[in-house]
This record gives structure tokens, C-alpha cells and sequence, in this order.
């Protein structure tokens, strides 16, 4: 990595305050700007070259308003994904055409109603997630590229901070490591049947489920299509 790509990843990276974020901050937090930081991670993947390959996983997942006015949960797990790997396109469909097996992927693990609670628009976002994954297969598959969703299981994450001291209490036991949250995408980013995984959802632990039947269907994936290209398009 050269000087000036690494100091970009250390700004990235470096929190802007030193103590951990705590469950009373977040209301207090200031919006977030999806541009700005799918931008500055654009950035950070310049200088790559046609004949190297990569392969995407976007995988956010964060419980307010973003600087543009979507709903936190929508910008941070649908808009913004959906905008970065736009922006990367030209270098995952050159790295497909360079590769051995003509094949590149992108995963996704899995504008909301104000009025449905952080709950019900956290799976709206998830669900989002589903019907974006089979509509990158529809559209780009013929060109080598890869694309499906996941659920990544049940997994102990700072998420659950935000979760009230008893309910948390509760579900803490029943979570897995956060290192076993990678295995279902390193499985569908190495599988060598890439045909296989294509406009799927897996489940764990490194399965191919069945997602909603609602996610699968073309209308759906062609609609959110639209609604994100007309509100990214001054990005």
C-alpha cells in the first residue's frame, strides 16, 4: 500500500474521541454524510489496476437522520452500499474479465416509513439488501459478476448496546463470536461454484437459504433500482 493510500486508511480509522461510543450518545451523534464517506472509500480504492481482482462485501450494519435526510439504518445499510459498489464497477468488471474463472462478487448482508419502529426499519433496510443482491445478478451476471446476500447469524456486535439492560442480558448468551459472523461470506467469496451462489441468500452457517418470496421478484428489484439511482445521482 503506498504512503498516501495508508494515510488515508489511518485517517479513516482514527475515532474522532478517545472513550467508546455509549448507548446515551447516539441521539446525539451528528447525522452522518453517506457521500462523504463512500467517497473517501472510493478514493482508497484508486490506483488499482485493470488486471487485479477484487471482490466486495458490504456489510454494515448501524442503529437519526444522515446528512442527505435518509433514515441512519437505510443510508448506512442500503444507499450507501449500493452507491460504493456503483463507483467500483469498472474495476470489479475489469478484475472479473482478468481472472482465471471470469468472475467477481459482491455481497451484501442482509426510504423507510418514519412512522415503523428502529426495528421494523432495520429489516426494512435488511430486506432491501435481499432484492438489491438478486437485481446486481439480473443486471450484471452476463458480465462476470457475482453478487448475493446473507444473514450473517446471530452475532455479539456493538449493535446490542443499544438494546435495553435486561433484553440484552437475554440474548448475549445466544450469540456466536463476531468472527463466526465472516464465515457465511467467506464462503460465498471462495465457493469455486460461483454460479451457485449467484443472486442467492445464505444463511448460516455457509448455506444457501430462502429468502422471502416478496425480495425475488423482478418488479421489486427494478423498482428499488430506480428510487436508488434518482436519489444517488447527485452523489
Amino acid at each position: 500500500m503506498s504512503r498516501n493510500r495508508k494515510a488515508l486508511f489511518d485517517s479513516l480509522l482514527r475515532s474522532p474521541r478517545d472513550d467508546p461510543v455509549d448507548s446515551q450518545d447516539v441521539e446525539r451523534m451528528p447525522p452522518r454524510n453517506i457521500w462523504r464517506g463512500y467517497k473517501i472509500l472510493l478514493a482508497a480504492s484508486l490506483g488499482l489496476s485493470p488486471s487485479q481482482r477484487i471482490h466486495l462485501t458490504n456489510s454494515p450494519g448501524n442503529l437519526s437522520l444522515t446528512e442527505e435526510g435518509f433514515d441512519i439504518q437505510w443510508g448506512t445499510n442500503v444507499v450507501g452500499p449500493y452507491l460504493f459498489t456503483k463507483s467500483l464497477l469498472p474495476a470489479l468488471l475489469a478484475g472479473a474479465a482478468q481472472s482465471p474463472d471470469k468472475k467477481a462478487r459482491v455481497t451484501g448482508s442482509d426510504e423507510p416509513d418514519q412512522k415503523l419502529s428502529a426495528d421494523k426499519r432495520y429489516a426494512q433496510s435488511k430486506f432491501a439488501n435481499v432484492v438489491l443482491a438478486k437485481e446486481f445478478a439480473r443486471r450484471y451476471s452476463d458480465k462476470g459478476l457475482i453478487a448475493f446476500s446473507l444473514n450473517p447469524g446471530g452475532i455479539k456486535t456493538g449493535l446490542q448496546r443499544n438494546l435495553p439492560g435486561i433484553f440484552r442480558a437475554l440474548v448475549n448468551p445466544l450469540l456466536y463470536p463476531a468472527a463466526m459472523g465472516a464465515l457465511t461470506h467467506l464462503w460465498g467469496a471462495t465457493t469455486a461454484k460461483a454460479e451457485d451462489v449467484n443472486g442467492k441468500y445464505l444463511i448460516p452457517w455457509a448455506r444457501i437459504g430462502t429468502p422471502v418470496p416478496e425480495s425475488q421478484r423482478p418488479e421489486v428489484g427494478e423498482q428499488l433500482w430506480n428510487w436508488l439511482e434518482e436519489h444517488t445521482k447527485e452523489a
